[in-house]
């Protein structure tokens, strides 16, 4: 495996206390022969893939692990990637039952040698050496009869005690020793610390568990005690009671075949590292996140991005900066495959080395821009040019449905700007929203937006056409006074005659306009088939001309001729009519002496009445659709009330996962709100719009509409009468000419109520007016320093959201303490729940917050970046992390982290 392809710190299951056939005490493992027996054990450990690293255990003897070992270098048991032994051992300290206290030791198979060399013969039971010449005669001396030499040597080891104080005295004066094993000891009652008087040995428990590493147990509450996460029994007294936190582990303690891999209550033990005993120390120095004990893993984060891949040719960059133009190669060139963890990734380097070059390729392989990249030109020898996005793939092409990717300066920018980050705080709670409803409802309030124009452009066609209609009238009164001047029952008789054959060629020839329309379509749908081009195929040729021909046929047939013609004439027949009725007017008007000008009057006055009368029978038919619209349409107003009602629940967990625990980080409070006055203003902006049109040259002063707009509250708008909405416009508003046309303007009550329907329509874009108001230690977040700013903006975006999160160098304008103490925890609660990516030149972020996975790059002589993958675990480039700045102190800190003691437990780095 190539190291491009590391992920890094990986969960995976070991069995650190599994016994094996020849196990010295209680060998319950069948066989007719030891082949037999050691042969159906591999077979069962076989069968068990998922188990990747087993400790051997058993008692003062490392030759059953040996046996295991021999099997595996000859390809049995080959899914187990890493072994090493378990030593067991009986403490000279009895519990209430009167059973001594078991007491385990792992060792780093790299020392085995060495260890057994120094470490047998260091322990001694009254004047035997736990060696196996001495554990035969303790044997042989225990019993009253004869014993063979392995009978002996059994008993032996059942008789022999270690000295506590000893086996103390041992490690303290071999710490090369010590650094290389593990110390573990039980918790039960049976076999365990738990089985001591709580009295009298009450001390002594205590002094024990602050010298072992691990404790033996499974048991939940035991988990919850050790890690000081019980409700009364929190850190601080967990490490002043024994001088640190302690991770419990638990093996499948199988004596016999059946319990292989088969822990009690099935309690399996599962370590996020590297397969090595550098890699199961971890759980020393992270015992919260490294180990966890269940059935199943620890869940990872869901949405990731596992690898990137650079398909690109060897590339040039062109870049300018300034004025000055440089070509040099592309720093990725060669590097073919990027894996990251799905946890947690740093991106290491110097300055130069291609950090945020690499996290813009991730971008780019999301489709998205390429930062500082897209402004460069990158080509290969023959000069043909390529985008990032051209050869950058994440996944195999099917990147996680959203990333968040902060380039430099990011977080800094979130700090200043607060309408920015509060459409970020919105995405991610909208991202939280199981139900998908806060989506539905801005969708629906858009949807609504959308109606309210209608409904606008409804009521101003409304009010135009009430005036329309009045002039109308008006005007056919002025009309009917000039008719009814010449009061004669005969002048009437000839007038509303006219009148009814008028209203009759109206039909006439409303009628032959719907025919004539309907044949113009006919005779253009022949003509379009006519002019369409003769397809090749006979039958496609044969079918279109007898289609042509059927609405030929149609036409001449249709019964549309005779009717249009009919009604041509009934037309000039009705037309005939008027014009004879209009002579007999003439002729009545001259027999009553009335002039040949009055007359013409009063003949123009007739005919205008007829025209008028119609376009007001059209009016008022309009009239009644905009009035039937706007009563059946009401505009929503509940719709932004449930946005903020549904949002305030998913806001209340935020702020849980917000609350302070560290003296460095005050609490966050987010707090839901609305930009009123972002509505304010633009409803202003377009109210002059609306304004100018009424009034031309109007010269409106804006900041004075605004003004009057910015008086209303959402109470007013929502519940006040139109009364209500004018008078609070203008309190206390000095009046002048922007102010007084306002005023005309809308005390029009439709006026009024479009403008609500305005406001309304921005309250309907959600996305545009919400808003969060952010509290960072009780004070709004704008009044606090810009470091406690960037603080706060750096929490929320990692404790929000589970997407993948990419930022780059976040620890500019802030503390290192804060980085070391805080947000390294919270990074490790986090990085279960979403991916996070860092490139940083901070060693705490890296160590202390105990990285999954460490990109190194480093910038070699032709300017090619050179590309390493490792876990922090990882001895081998241990080098590289010493050499950022501050990685020493960052390792040393993380070695006491969980302690009580500032000088104690420390990391080694030889």
């Amino acid at each position: 495996m190539s190291e491009q392809n590391c992920i890094g710190s990986v969960w995976n299951r070991w069995d650190l206390h599994i016994h094996s056939p020849d196990t010295a005490l209680n060998d319950q493992f069948a066989g007719s022969d030891a082949g037999n027996k050691w042969g159906a054990y591999l077979d069962k450990i076989e069968s068990y893939p998922e188990v990747k690293a087993i400790a051997i255990t058993d008692y003062y003897s490392f030759d059953n692990y040996r046996k295991f070992k021999n099997f595996h270098d000859q390809g049995r048991a080959n899914d187990i990637e890493f072994h090493l032994p378990n030593l067991e051992l009986r403490l000279d300290i009895q519990t209430e039952d009167g059973n001594p206290v078991n007491f385990h030791i792992l060792v780093n198979p790299d020392i085995l040698e060495d260890f057994e060399r120094v470490f047998f013969p260091s322990m001694k039971f009254g004047e035997y050496f736990c060696t196996r010449n001495d554990l035969i005669k303790l044997g042989q001396q225990a019993s009253s009869s004869e014993l063979s030499e392995n009978e002996a040597y059994e008993l032996g080891i059942s008789q022999f005690k270690v000295s506590y104080t000893r086996l103390m005295d041992f490690f303290n004066d071999n710490p090369k020793i010590r650094k290389n094993v593990l110390l573990g000891i039980p918790n039960n009652s049976k076999d365990g610390l738990g089985g001591l008087s709580a009295g009298s040995f009450q001390s002594l428990r205590d002094f024990l568990y602050g010298f072992v590493d691990f404790i033996d147990s499974g048991r939940p509450k035991d988990v919850e005690y050790f890690l000081g996460l019980s409700e009364d029994k929190d850190e601080e007294y967990i490490k002043q009671r024994y001088g640190k936190l302690l991770p419990c582990i638990k093996g499948s303690d199988a004596h016999n075949l059946e319990k292989v891999f088969c822990p009690h209550k099935d309690r399996k033990c599962w370590i996020k590292s590297e397969l090595t005993f550098e890699g199961l120390k971890q759980i020393k120095y992270e015992p919260q996140y490294r180990v966890h004990i269940g059935q199943y893993a620890p869940q990872t984060p869901i949405h990731v991005i596992n690898k990137l891949t650079l398909s690109n040719p060897e590339l040039s960059v062109e870049s300018k900066a300034g004025q000055i133009e440089s070509t040099y190669p592309f720093c990725f060139n060669g590097v073919g495959l990027i894996s990251f963890s799905p946890s947690y990734t740093c991106v290491v380097g110097g300055r130069g080395s291609g950090k945020s070059t690499l996290l813009q390729l991730i971008n780019a392989g999301m489709g998205k821009p390429a930062g500082f990249l897209d402004g460069c030109v990158l080509h290969d020898d023959n000069g043909q040019v390529f985008s990032p996005s051209d050869f950058c793939s994440l996944n195999d092409g099917t990147p996680p449905d959203s990333a968040e990717y902060l380039p430099q300066d990011k977080v800094e920018g979130y700090a200043i700007n607060g309408r920015e980050l509060s459409s970020a705080i919105y995405n991610r709670i909208t991202q939280l929203d199981s139900s998908n409803k806060l989506m539905g409802i801005i969708n629906e309030a858009e949807a609504n937006g959308d109606t309210i124009d209608s409904l606008v452009g409804s009521m101003r066609k409304y009010a135009s056409l009430i005036k329309e209609r009045a002039n109308v009238e008006k005007r056919i009164g002025s009309l009917e006074r000039i008719v009814s001047s010449l009061n004669d029952p005969a002048h009437k008789e000839i007038n509303d005659k006219i009148s009814e054959l008028a209203g009759t060629l109206s039909e006439y020839k409303s009628d032959i306009a719907i025919i004539e329309n309907a044949e113009s379509i006919l005779a253009e749908a022949i003509h379009s088939l006519e002019s369409i081009k003769k397809p090749k195929d006979e039958d496609a040729k044969e079918w279109l001309d007898g289609v042509i021909v059927q609405y030929g046929e149609i036409r001449k047939s249709s019964p549309t001729t005779r009717i249009l013609a009919d009604l041509q004439k009934k037309s000039l027949s009705v037309e005939a009519d008027i014009a004879t009725e209009r002579e007999k007017l003439e002729v009545f008007l001259a027999e009553k002496g009335v002039e040949p000008q009055n007359a013409l009057d009063l003949n123009k006055a007739n005919e205008d009445i007829l025209e008028l009368k119609q376009s007001l029978a059209n009016i008022n038919e309009e009239i009644s659709e905009h009035k039937e619209y706007i009563d059946n349409n009401p505009p929503p107003d509940q719709l932004l009330s449930s946005y903020m009602e549904h949002s305030i629940p998913i806001i209340d967990d935020l702020n849980d996962l917000l609350k302070a625990t560290s003296p460095h980080v005050k609490s966050i409070v987010i707090k839901p709100g609305l930009l009123f006055g972002y509505a304010h203003s633009s409803l202003a902006s377009e109210l002059i719009d609306l304004m100018n049109q009424q009034y031309e040259e109007s010269n409106l002063r804006a900041d004075k509409v605004r003004r009057c707009i910015e008086q209303l509250n959402g109470k007013i708008w929502a519940e006040g009468s139109d009364d209500d909405v004018f008078d609070a416009l203008f309190d206390g508003i000095p009046e002048g000419k922007t102010v007084n046309l306002l005023k005309e303007y809308l005390r029009d009550s439709n006026n009024i109520q479009i403008l609500r329907l305005m406001y309304m329509k921005r309250l309907c874009s959600i996305k545009s007016i919400r808003s969060v108001n952010i509290e960072y230690g009780d004070k709004p977040i704008e009044t606090c320093s810009f470091g406690q700013r960037c603080t706060a903006v750096l929490v929320i975006l990692l404790s929000i959201g589970n997407h993948p999160l990419i930022i780059d160098e976040p620890e500019a304008h802030l503390d290192s303490a804060l980085i070391a103490e805080y947000l390294t925890d919270l990074i490790k609660r986090q990085k279960s729940r979403r991916q996070i990516i860092f490139a940083t030149h901070n060693a705490n972020f890296v160590i202390n917050g105990d990285a999954d996975l460490v990109i190194s790059l480093n910038s070699l002589e032709n300017g090619i970046t050179n590309v390493q993958q490792f876990a922090i675990e990882n001895i081998e480039n241990r080098e590289s992390l010493l050499k950022l700045e501050g990685g020493k102190e960052a390792f040393a800190q993380r070695g006491w982290r969980y302690s009580s003691k500032p000088d104690g437990d420390k990391m080694e780095f030889d």
